[in-house]
């Protein structure tokens, strides 16, 4: 049997721009596209995976096989048992009918996370340090800062050495190119007076 397939080598959000239009065109918007299109060795052959994240924050992970084959594809991490694998509409109506089953209950959890979150973070013990501890502190981060300090300059005063050491050799070239400079000149005048002399001969 036939299945649904996409292309392996353009596993991006624009390779992907087909299928993502197809949903949206569905009314499932897709808020982001998590694509990197690295390959992945996974028992013996080798897998990409593409990430779309829905509007309500629900994603669906679609993995898929060096041939192009679509072999998983799973609903915030879990699995969904396709039908359709061998049409890409019906297999997308068919996702759709599981991310809109399933909103509701995503969103309640989602909600009860951030509540559970938001309580741990009201109930943190609040940490107070003494004027002492304070200074203590900000002692040790002056002492931490001014030995940054030091081993930077250090490294500034050894390219400094460097850099003149540089600037000196550069003067030196520059010393001997003039003379050479001067030298051709020379031997470019008492050639042409060679010349001059053959000639009157």
């Amino acid at each position: 049997m036939p299945q649904v397939k996409i292309d392996f080598n353009k596993m991006t959000k624009a390779g992907l721009k087909s299928v993502i239009t197809k949903f949206e065109k569905k009314g499932m918007k897709v808020a982001d596209v998590d694509a990197p299109n690295r390959p992945k060795r996974e028992s013996g052959f080798l897998v990409k995976a593409a990430k779309l994240i829905f509007e309500s924050g629900q994603s669906l992970l679609i993995r898929v096989k060096a041939d192009g084959t679509v072999f998983q594809v799973k609903l915030n991490n879990i699995v969904l048992p396709m039908k359709h694998v061998d049409n890409m509409n019906k297999a997308i109506d068919e996702i759709i009918d599981y991310v809109k089953s399933n909103e509701a209950k995503y969103i309640k959890a989602k909600q009860k996370r951030l509540s559970r979150k938001k309580l741990n973070l009201d109930k943190a013990p609040k940490v107070s340090t003494t004027q002492r501890q304070r200074f203590e502190q900000s002692e040790s981060r002056v002492v931490e800062l001014t030995a940054e300090s030091e081993g930077l300059q250090q490294k500034i005063d050894a390219n400094q050495d460097v850099a003149n050491t540089k600037t000196g050799q550069l003067g030196d070239l520059n010393s001997k190119l003039i003379m050479l400079q001067d030298r051709g000149k020379d031997l470019e005048t008492e050639l042409n007076g060679l010349k001059a002399e053959l000639e009157a001969a």
